[in-house]
C-alpha cells in the first residue's frame, strides 16, 4: 500500500540534494508534499486562501532551514511541523489584528 500525506516515501539522496540547493530536488520534495501541507493548513485554518498563503511561507521557511536538518529521513515530519507552527502562527496574527479592529 502507497503511504499518503507526509508519510510518502522520498529517498535521503533527495532531501540531502535540496539541502545542497539542487532546484530539482527540492521541486520533486514539493510537489510530493504540496498537497499534505494544504490539507493540513486548511484542516486547521478552515479558510482555503489563508491555507494557500500558508502552504507558500511554509516552503520559503523550508528552502532557509533545511540546510539544519539533521536526519533526512524525517523530513515529512519536519514538514508537517513546520506546516502546523506556519498555521497557528497565521491564526493567532489573525486573531490579534481583529481584536485590535475592535478595539479602535
Amino acid at each position: 500500500m502507497e503511504k499518503v500525506g507526509f508519510a510518502q516515501y522520498v529517498p535521503n539522496a533527495v532531501v540531502n540534494a535540496a539541502k545542497d540547493g539542487d532546484h530539482e530536488a527540492f521541486e520533486r520534495l514539493y510537489t510530493t508534499y504540496v498537497n499534505a501541507c494544504y490539507s493540513l493548513a486548511f484542516r486547521i485554518s478552515s479558510d482555503r486562501k489563508l491555507a494557500e498563503d500558508i502552504v507558500q511561507n511554509s516552503f520559503i521557511k523550508v528552502i532557509h532551514k533545511i540546510g539544519g536538518l539533521e536526519n533526512p529521513s524525517s523530513f515529512g515530519a519536519w514538514l508537517k511541523r513546520i506546516v502546523a507552527n506556519e498555521t497557528i502562527s497565521c491564526l493567532r496574527h489573525s486573531k490579534l489584528m481583529n481584536i485590535t479592529q475592535f478595539v479602535e
